[in-house]
């Protein structure tokens, strides 16, 4: 009796401790749910509990978008670099806003969007990198 009492303790303290693991570095941070959109901002880190993915926008490389108060003879497009990440491994890339350059990337089985960015360029105001703000979603593809 005192062996079965033990594997029934025992038991518990390892089924309990067989929750997902969680990066420490996603705590604290924003979320977001599969295929909504979510914005993130600048250096900030959102994550999905669910399914142990985070993403994290790392730099503005550029932002050529005709400001608005100006005329252009083409669109512009602002590319961002994000920070995928799966479980521990990290996935670096870049996307942009204009419909002839990369707005979409894919990684294990996830496809990541760029659907906006954020503050549009003005001609009168100057922003920077802390600024900006990137609308993105992300699905799962399988």
């Amino acid at each position: 009796m005192k062996h079965f009492i033990l594997i029934i303790i025992a038991s518990i303290f390892l089924f309990a401790g067989c929750e997902k693991l969680i990066n420490p570095l996603y705590k604290g941070n924003s979320t977001f749910q599969l295929a909504d959109t979510f914005e993130v901002a600048y250096h900030q880190t959102v994550y999905n509990q669910s399914e142990n993915i985070a993403v994290n926008l790392n730099d503005v490389i550029g932002d050529s978008r005709c400001p608005i108060g100006l005329r252009c003879f083409w669109e512009g497009s602002a590319e961002i670099e994000f920070v995928f990440s799966i479980d521990i491994r990290d996935y670096k890339f870049s996307l942009n806003t204009f419909r002839g350059y990369t707005r979409d990337t894919t990684f294990a089985d996830y496809n990541i969007k760029l659907i906006n960015v954020n503050p549009y360029p003005h001609s009168e105001k100057t922003y920077s990198d802390t600024d900006y703000r990137a609308s993105v979603v992300i699905t799962k593809v399988k």
